[in-house]
C-alpha cells in the first residue's frame, strides 16, 4: 500500500507577459521528461499565499512581486517512488514589482529541481499542451482564468 506523508500546501505564482507565462523547467527523474512549472513552493506554517508568492520568486529568480491575486486552487495527486504526493495548490496572478523586469528574456533559478533558466511562453503553448504542465486541472484553470491576459483579469 502507497503512503501519504502529508498533504502539502502551495502558492504558485501566474506571471504573464502580453499572454505569455514566465515558467521554468524540471525533468521527471523515472522517465527524464521535461515538463514547465510555475515558480512558488510550500506556504510556511503562519505565512500567507501572497506572502509565499513574495518569497518564493525572491529565493527562485531574485525579484521583488507586487500585487497578488488568487485565481484559484487546484489539487496534484501522484505518485512518485511508491508513494503518494498530495498537494493543495494556490493558484496566484502576480506582477513583477519592477516593470523592466519584462523586459529580461530569461531569468537564472535558484531550485534544485529545475532544468534551465526560467523563461517567458506563449499561454498558447500551454493551453494546447505543447508545453507540459502539472496538474492538468492546472490547465483547465489558465483557459478559464486568462482568456484575454492578466491585463484585463483580477488586477483591474
Amino acid at each position: 500500500m502507497n503512503s501519504v506523508d502529508a498533504i502539502r500546501v502551495k502558492a504558485i505564482a501566474i506571471v504573464e507577459r502580453r499572454s505569455e507565462l514566465l515558467l521554468s523547467f524540471a525533468r521527471d527523474p523515472a522517465t527524464g521528461f521535461r515538463y514547465g512549472r510555475f515558480l512558488g513552493g510550500g506556504i510556511e506554517l503562519g505565512e500567507r499565499f501572497e506572502d509565499t508568492i513574495r518569497r518564493e520568486l525572491h529565493e527562485e529568480i531574485g525579484v521583488r512581486v507586487g500585487e497578488v491575486a488568487r485565481l484559484g486552487v487546484v489539487q496534484n495527486i501522484f505518485q512518485l517512488d511508491s508513494r503518494t504526493i498530495h498537494e493543495v495548490i494556490v493558484v496566484c496572478a502576480a506582477r513583477l514589482a519592477d516593470p523592466t523586469l519584462y523586459r529580461i528574456g530569461t531569468f537564472p533559478v535558484n531550485e534544485a529541481v529545475c532544468d534551465g533558466p526560467a523563461e517567458w511562453i506563449p499561454l498558447e503553448r500551454v493551453l494546447t499542451g505543447d508545453v507540459t504542465i502539472y496538474p492538468d486541472e492546472l490547465v483547465t484553470l489558465l483557459g478559464r482564468a486568462l482568456p484575454s491576459g492578466l491585463a484585463s483579469g483580477p488586477f483591474v
